[in-house]
Protein backbone atom coordinates (compact mmCIF):
# COMPACT_ATOMS: atom_id res chain seq x y z
CA UNK A 1 0.00 0.00 0.00
CA UNK A 2 1.24 3.46 -0.93
CA UNK A 3 0.28 6.07 1.68
CA UNK A 4 0.82 9.83 1.73
CA UNK A 5 0.38 12.13 4.72
CA UNK A 6 -0.01 15.88 4.17
CA UNK A 7 0.16 17.71 7.51
CA UNK A 8 1.92 21.01 8.15
CA UNK A 9 2.39 20.47 11.90
CA UNK A 10 5.62 18.49 12.26
CA UNK A 11 4.79 17.03 15.68
CA UNK A 12 1.36 15.83 14.58
CA UNK A 13 2.72 14.50 11.29
CA UNK A 14 5.32 12.47 13.17
CA UNK A 15 2.60 11.03 15.43
CA UNK A 16 0.53 10.01 12.40
CA UNK A 17 3.53 8.38 10.74
CA UNK A 18 4.34 6.42 13.90
CA UNK A 19 0.72 5.28 14.30
CA UNK A 20 0.48 4.11 10.70
CA UNK A 21 3.84 2.34 10.79
CA UNK A 22 2.92 0.61 14.06
CA UNK A 23 -0.45 -0.50 12.65
CA UNK A 24 1.10 -2.16 9.58
CA UNK A 25 4.13 -3.54 11.43
CA UNK A 26 1.86 -5.40 13.84
CA UNK A 27 0.13 -6.96 10.82
CA UNK A 28 3.45 -7.70 9.10
CA UNK A 29 2.42 -5.68 6.05
CA UNK A 30 4.80 -3.63 3.97
CA UNK A 31 3.85 -0.08 3.06
CA UNK A 32 5.39 2.86 1.27
CA UNK A 33 4.81 5.93 3.40
CA UNK A 34 5.57 9.46 2.25
CA UNK A 35 5.04 12.56 4.37
CA UNK A 36 4.65 16.18 3.34
CA UNK A 37 4.44 19.49 5.16
CA UNK A 38 2.45 21.24 2.43
CA UNK A 39 0.25 20.65 -0.58
CA UNK A 40 3.05 21.98 -2.80
CA UNK A 41 5.55 19.34 -1.71
CA UNK A 42 2.89 16.66 -2.16
CA UNK A 43 2.16 17.79 -5.74
CA UNK A 44 5.87 17.84 -6.59
CA UNK A 45 6.24 14.29 -5.27
CA UNK A 46 3.16 13.09 -7.15
CA UNK A 47 4.65 14.20 -10.48
CA UNK A 48 7.38 11.56 -10.23
CA UNK A 49 5.87 8.85 -8.03
CA UNK A 50 3.15 6.26 -8.13
CA UNK A 51 -0.25 7.64 -7.18
CA UNK A 52 -1.05 6.93 -3.54
CA UNK A 53 -3.65 4.39 -2.51
CA UNK A 54 -4.45 6.44 0.58
CA UNK A 55 -3.91 10.12 1.33
CA UNK A 56 -4.33 11.45 4.86
CA UNK A 57 -4.58 15.21 4.57
CA UNK A 58 -5.01 18.00 7.07
CA UNK A 59 -7.99 20.18 6.23
CA UNK A 60 -6.14 23.36 7.21
CA UNK A 61 -2.92 23.75 5.23
CA UNK A 62 -1.08 27.04 4.67
CA UNK A 63 -1.54 27.74 0.95
CA UNK A 64 -3.93 25.10 -0.37
CA UNK A 65 -6.42 23.58 2.04
CA UNK A 66 -7.06 19.86 2.20
CA UNK A 67 -10.48 20.13 0.58
CA UNK A 68 -9.06 21.80 -2.51
CA UNK A 69 -6.17 19.32 -2.57
CA UNK A 70 -8.74 16.52 -2.53
CA UNK A 71 -10.68 18.05 -5.43
CA UNK A 72 -7.56 18.34 -7.55
CA UNK A 73 -6.33 14.89 -6.56
CA UNK A 74 -9.62 13.36 -7.67
CA UNK A 75 -9.10 14.74 -11.18
CA UNK A 76 -5.57 13.32 -11.54
CA UNK A 77 -5.79 10.24 -9.32
CA UNK A 78 -9.42 9.11 -9.05
CA UNK A 79 -8.52 5.82 -7.35
CA UNK A 80 -6.74 7.46 -4.42
CA UNK A 81 -8.75 7.38 -1.21
CA UNK A 82 -8.69 10.52 0.92
CA UNK A 83 -9.03 10.67 4.68
CA UNK A 84 -9.14 14.11 6.23
CA UNK A 85 -7.35 14.88 9.47
CA UNK A 86 -8.79 17.78 11.42
CA UNK A 87 -9.32 19.32 14.80
CA UNK A 88 -12.27 21.29 13.40
CA UNK A 89 -15.02 19.19 11.86
CA UNK A 90 -17.20 22.16 10.85
CA UNK A 91 -15.88 22.00 7.26
CA UNK A 92 -16.49 18.31 6.79
CA UNK A 93 -19.88 18.71 5.13
CA UNK A 94 -18.03 20.38 2.21
CA UNK A 95 -15.53 17.56 1.95
CA UNK A 96 -17.51 14.52 0.95
CA UNK A 97 -18.04 13.36 -2.60
CA UNK A 98 -14.46 13.43 -3.88
CA UNK A 99 -13.16 9.99 -2.92
CA UNK A 100 -13.22 11.13 0.70
CA UNK A 101 -13.53 7.99 2.73
CA UNK A 102 -13.65 9.51 6.21
CA UNK A 103 -12.22 12.10 8.48
CA UNK A 104 -10.19 11.67 11.63
CA UNK A 105 -10.20 14.04 14.55
CA UNK A 106 -6.71 14.83 15.78
CA UNK A 107 -7.71 14.31 19.41
CA UNK A 108 -8.69 10.66 18.71
CA UNK A 109 -6.27 9.85 15.91
CA UNK A 110 -4.94 6.52 17.23
CA UNK A 111 -8.36 4.99 17.80
CA UNK A 112 -9.95 6.33 14.61
CA UNK A 113 -6.94 5.54 12.46
CA UNK A 114 -7.02 1.90 13.49
CA UNK A 115 -10.72 1.67 12.63
CA UNK A 116 -10.19 3.19 9.19
CA UNK A 117 -7.11 1.14 8.31
CA UNK A 118 -8.57 -2.16 9.46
Amino acid sequence: MNIAIVEDNQIERKQFVESIERFFLLREQIIDLAEFDSAETFWLWLKTNKEPDLVLVDVHLPSQDGIELSRQLFSVSPKSIVVFITSDDSLMRHAFGLNVYAYLTKSHIDIELEIILA
